[in-house]
């Protein structure tokens, strides 16, 4: 399975790992030297287990070059979300539904209305 992930990856736009997954994507080598999250019980273990990876701690994803990981499920649907407006902001032809970018617009709004309140 390792190498499964690691052939494709040398060409793909992003490879991403969601929630504990960051150990598969440590474990085929391709974020030795990188910057990755996992999930915040895993921190303390995947630190010891991967110490050439550069931790996160707390991040809700982090994106480092093709490779991008995020902390949890619900980070991995914001991870999504990034990884969908990033490839509309990319030369590269993507397509997505409109329907998609609808819900796109309602997180990023639903997250300014958060912050707002937060910071108020």
């Amino acid at each position: 399975m390792l190498e499964w992930i690691r052939t494709p990856t040398k060409s793909t736009d992003v490879t991403m790992s969601v929630c504990t997954g960051a150990y598969v994507l440590a474990r085929t080598g391709l974020l030795s030297g990188k910057s990755a999250t996992t999930f915040h019980r895993a921190y303390e273990d995947f630190a010891v287990e991967f110490p050439d990876i550069q931790l996160k701690r707390g991040a809700r994803f982090v994106e480092d070059g093709n490779l991008a990981s995020s902390g949890g499920l619900t980070s991995g649907i914001d991870l999504a979300f990034r990884t969908i407006d990033r490839h509309n902001e990319s030369p590269k032809p993507f397509i997505w539904t409109a329907r998609a970018a609808d819900i796109l617009e309602k997180v990023k709004r639903a997250r300014r209305t958060l912050n707002k309140r937060q910071s108020a």
